[in-house]
């Protein structure tokens, strides 16, 4: 392999672009103007992911379902890209076909989750009967609206946002962590219009201690400690991807 890590580096903590939620992992990704990455999603570290999702950060803070497994998310790019006739997608195909490979198209993707969230996949919450979760006091378009006033350069206004993380700390001592790890997932995912990008990050980037904030007492609280160490460091460095270092090969 030409790439290499420290032995002392965590691999979660690499590829993880702006608007990428703990859950996410990238496993294939094409850097470039446009850095589309694709990447397992597991609503919880000690079990199968259940899909894979792509994203390009450059343009939102969406996640789409690609499939349910490798096979059908990197089959599923190259036709995208017209490449069905190139040496890796016939390889992959004969592949599959050899080894009775089972591919999960996105359709069949098997999860209900407990509520949605700004980049769509949403998130699976263990609720204990009717305790664990109750919804964000707000719309998805109220709470955007909420977004754009709380980052203005000038003149912020964040008295909508403060009032939604004030019932957050109310839900969290009444058991429905939920609310506080659907509206951090919802302020991870924002991406304002603007100009350029990085004007977007920019703008998206004065939540990150409020991010941080409620998704790591969420996890915590959820019993998803590991997600609340990646959340953190993501925010420590948000605006930078850590990629694998490249090695020279005698």
């Amino acid at each position: 392999n030409k790439y290499c890590c420290s032995k002392d580096d965590d691999l979660a903590d690499y590829y993880r672009y702006f608007h990428d939620p703990p859950e996410f992992v990238t496993v294939l990704t094409e850097d470039g103007e446009h850095p589309f990455h694709i990447g397992y999603f597991r609503d919880n570290y000690a079990k199968v992911p259940k899909f894979l999702a792509s994203s390009n950060p450059m343009e939102s803070g969406k996640l789409a379902i690609v499939g349910g497994d490798i096979f059908t998310a990197v089959l599923g790019r190259l036709e995208q890209k017209k490449q069905k006739k190139s040496d890796i997608y016939q390889k992959m195909i004969t592949f599959v076909k050899e080894n009775k490979v089972t591919l999960v198209k996105k359709n069949s993707v098997k999860r209900k989750p407990t509520c949605k969230t700004l980049n769509e996949v949403g998130i699976e919450i263990k609720l204990r009967g009717d305790i664990g979760y109750r919804p964000v006091n707000a719309t998805n378009d109220d709470l955007v609206i909420a977004l754009d006033n709380a980052t203005k350069a000038e003149k912020p206004n964040s008295v909508k946002l403060d009032e939604l993380m004030t019932y957050v700390q109310f839900a969290n001592d009444e058991g429905d962590y939920g609310q506080g790890l659907e509206l951090g997932l919802d302020l991870l995912a924002y991406h304002p219009s603007m100009k350029t990008s990085d004007e977007s990050f920019e703008k998206a980037g004065r939540l990150n201690r409020r991010i941080t904030c409620l998704l790591s007492m969420g996890y915590q609280l959820a019993g998803l400690p590991k997600f609340a160490e990646v959340i953190r460091k993501h925010m420590e460095t948000r605006s930078q991807v850590k990629r694998l270092r490249k090695i020279d090969i005698k």
